[in-house]
């Protein structure tokens, strides 16, 4: 009888930070310009229409970037409501009339519970949108990246961190998500072959996202 080979797990990948050279870059970034960033550095992905199988985001030179799949670590999430007042299109560039950062006051209209905006009728959703923004570090760009998701994958999202909570007992920022879209909603699943994040670098990572993350007008 021939020795058995023994089988040998092929080495974990590791999502690469260099926080030494991001913040080389967001230094020049920085002296580049005259006044603070009138536009984050940082690429924002969305789902372009409900259709959709790829991620979409538009470069600083104004070029519009593609992905079907983004791995990474999600450190942060912002929670969020605007209103729209011709409504909301995927691919306009309308801003939003009133926004609220803590989905309780809004910056026009006061109070989101007693808004007209935020109400459902029996026919239709709110005018006033809620909004989640994720905030990831991947192998798209060395600077932070944003996906804004959208109200369809609300739940996906939460089922994922609650799977991560019951099953592995992890938070959501320690574990490398693979993420991607699937008939226009986005899908979350761990990333099994990537190595787990330290806290360090996620600590880093958050404070990389505070020094580029988007305004109020941006996100």
């Amino acid at each position: 009888m021939g020795d058995k080979k023994e089988h040998v797990n092929p080495p974990l990948k590791r999502i690469a930070f260099d926080a030494m050279r991001v913040k080389d870059v967001i230094s020049l970034l920085k002296a580049n310009q005259v006044r603070k960033f009138e536009r984050s550095p940082m690429l924002r992905f969305k789902v372009p229409d409900k259709g959709a199988t790829s991620f979409e985001a538009d470069t600083l030179d104004g070029e519009v970037l593609e992905v079907q799949e983004i791995v990474g670590i999600i450190v942060d999430s912002d929670r969020s409501r605007a209103y729209f007042p011709n409504g909301y299109r995927n691919n306009s560039r309308a801003k939003p009339d009133c926004i609220s950062r803590d989905m309780e006051t809004g910056t026009k209209y006061g109070t989101c519970a007693s808004c007209k905006f935020s109400a459902w009728t029996e026919t239709a959703q709110p005018l006033c949108r809620q909004r989640v923004v994720i905030y990831v570090m991947s192998e798209v760009s060395e600077l932070p990246i944003t996906i804004q998701v959208p109200p369809g994958s609300f739940a996906s999202l939460s089922a994922f961190g609650q799977s991560l909570a019951l099953k592995r007992l992890k938070r959501i920022d320690e574990v490398v998500a693979r993420i991607f879209v699937d008939g226009g909603k986005i899908r979350f699943s761990v990333a099994d072959d990537y190595e787990a994040p330290s806290e360090g670098d996620v600590r880093t990572i958050r404070e990389t996202i505070a020094l580029i993350r988007p305004n109020a007008q941006e996100a």
